[in-house]
């Protein structure tokens, strides 16, 4: 599925966490990982110490994202990190299905396997030969990974997991 046209925010750079904190957002605590922000219907994911992609839920439904964006941007202080323009850069992918693992480890060096990979945890890897964060997300209630990558890219990892699906 792709997403690319769907909602997201990063925001990156000292103040960040702070900001989020500010705004009664708890964060995740190791690098790497995925919460849910259940009273915004969000997910944050934590991609580094103050790096951080702001996903809604649901996809069809980004108000709260929208309303959170909006809140950073007319903040004025000083130190709230900046904004990483996910929505510009990155296109955003989800794969799943019972057998995604096996079909993913044709193209990706880790084991992505349910029992190795749990949910909400985040790979920064290599897909198709590209720069790819993988998010474990069941977003569809079965095994799967939302995927983020270089936007200028997202015809040739279209191109390629569908070759991968043919083979």
């Amino acid at each position: 599925m792709d997403l690319t046209r769907y909602a997201r925010f990063g925001i990156k750079g000292k103040g960040a966490s702070d900001w989020l904190r500010s705004k009664a957002i708890a964060l995740p605590e190791p690098v790497n990982t995925l919460a849910p922000v259940a009273s915004r219907k969000l997910d944050l994911v934590r991609l580094g110490a103050e790096d951080y992609l702001v996903l809604p839920q649901s996809v069809g439904q980004s108000a709260s994202l929208a309303a959170l964006r909006s809140a950073w941007e007319s903040d004025g202080r000083e130190r709230k990190g900046f904004n990483a323009w996910r929505e510009e850069v990155w296109a955003w992918f989800h794969i799943h299905g019972a057998n995604v693992a096996d079909f993913l480890a044709k193209t990706c060096p880790v084991d992505l396997n349910a029992d190795r990979l749990p949910l909400r945890s985040v790979v920064q890897t290599r897909v198709a030969q590209l720069d790819c964060i993988l998010v474990r997300t069941d977003r569809t209630n079965d095994h799967g990974f939302d995927l983020f990558f270089d936007v200028a890219s997202a015809n040739f990892m279209m191109s390629s997991l569908k070759e991968l699906g043919a083979a």
